[in-house]
Formats: C-alpha cells, structure tokens, sequence
C-alpha cells in the first residue's frame, strides 16, 4: 500500500485531477498505471497511445474515403469509420484482414478488474461500457470529430460535441449507433474529469471489495479521496458510496 501511494502513477493522478480541466486520457492512465506501482508512467503511456494511434490511423482512411463517396455528415462517417476499425465491418478487406484483432464488450468476464483498466482493455480488446466509450471517443477525436462520453446512467454512451447531431453511439454494444436518441438526453452531463476520474474508481472499488483485495480497495479509497477534496459533490453525484453493481 506505501508502494502505491507514493508511486509516479499516483502522483501524476493528483496533479492531473488539480487542473482548470483535467485530460480524460491521462487520468484512465494514471489509474491504470497504479496497478504497476514499481513501473514507470511513461511505459503506460507507450502502450495505450501508440495503440490509439493506430487505431485512430485506421479509422482516418475509412473515414476520408466515406466522405468522399457518401452523403453522410461528418460526425456520422467518422463514428462508423472508428467502430469499423474497432469492431470489424463485413465485406471490406482491411477490416476482415485476421491480423486485426477487434474490440468488444467483455459480457464473459464484466467483472474482470483489467476491462476498467485503459491500458488492459487495448490490450485485451475487451472493456466496460465507460473504458469502451473511453477508446471511442479518443479514435473520434483523433480521426478530426470530437466526441465525449455521456454520463448516462448504468451504461455510458458517446455523442458527438455537435449538439446539431442526432444520435448517440454505443461503443460497449460494438459501436452501434443509436439514431436521434440524443433528443432523449437532454438532461445528461457529460463525463469528463473529475465525474470520470470518481465514476472509473467507484467501478474498481465495487470490484475490489467483492474481490477481497484490501491493497488495492485502499488505492482506490484514497485516490477518491482526491477527487472528493476537488469537488465533494461529484463523489456524492455518482454515489459512490452506493454498493450497487458496477455497470459503467
């Protein structure tokens, strides 16, 4: 437990969290990099950016070519250019290219603790619906369409920044695309920051605790105690205190 309080990952956590606004990236990364206390930050890094790199380049070339030759708004060709990279897509020869191994929702394993751990859930391709939407919305924003995470409750989606778009994107249902549900969502926040940082952990802790895993519940207790010292009330917002199961 003193390895993990004092180490890089927890560190750069902090200091991520203190700031005007926080990079939704770099807190997924922190967290994750904590499991590797003796590790340095920049290895977690590496991984998880030069796999979002590539991905994101994968999804660029589908997406110019679909906007070349489609009626499509921007927004709309760049998600499915982004779930085809993800997901795979029928037909196309790059994305049936057995090289490529294809993200999913992990519903074998849900409660595996590396499915809320960014660097795990590319490496594995398997995640939860806030890391999934995580991976998403970097792709999006990266192939040149900002998309943010909705903290909907129970199952996180992702919107484009546009308000004008219609739809929503299910990136834990394989990158389904749920058409003028946004009209529905009027009263949901995004999730960013501080909400992301507190609503990641609260999943961890949910898992941690049935898992029996006192080391690494503490890590977490602590770290949302950091969050709850920038703003109480984004703790208190996504409960969690609740023992409710994690669905995020």
């Amino acid at each position: 437990a003193r390895l993990r309080s004092g180490c890089e990952a927890r560190n750069a956590f902090a200091a991520e969290i203190a700031r005007p606004k926080p990079d939704d990236l770099a807190i997924a990364i922190a967290i994750a990099a904590e499991e590797k206390p003796d590790e340095p930050l920049s290895a977690c890094e590496k991984r998880v950016t030069e796999a979002l790199d590539e991905l994101a380049a994968r999804a660029t070339t589908r997406a110019r070519l679909e906007l070349m030759l489609g009626d499509r708004s921007g927004a709309a060709v760049v998600a499915r250019a982004v779930g085809a990279a993800m997901f795979g897509d029928q037909g196309l020869p790059e994305e049936n290219n057995t090289k490529i191994e294809f993200f999913a929702g992990d519903v074998d394993d849900y409660y595996n603790p590396a499915n809320s751990l960014i660097d795990e859930v590319i490496r594995r391709r398997r995640g939860i619906p806030i890391t999934m939407s995580l991976v998403f919305a970097r792709a999006c924003a990266a192939a040149g369409t900002p998309f943010s995470l909705l903290n909907t409750p129970m199952h996180v989606l992702v919107a484009p920044d546009d308000t004008s778009e219609t739809f929503v994107v299910d990136a834990f249902g394989g990158g389904n695309v749920l058409e003028n549900a946004r009209s529905q969502l009027t009263d949901v926040s995004p999730l960013e920051g501080l909400s992301l940082a507190a609503r990641m952990l609260r999943n961890l802790r949910m898992i941690y605790e049935k898992g029996e895993d006192p080391a690494r519940l503490l890590g977490v207790v602590e770290r949302t105690l950091l969050v709850a010292e920038q703003d109480v009330e984004i703790c208190v917002e996504i409960k969690f205190t609740a023992r409710v199961r994690p669905e995020s």
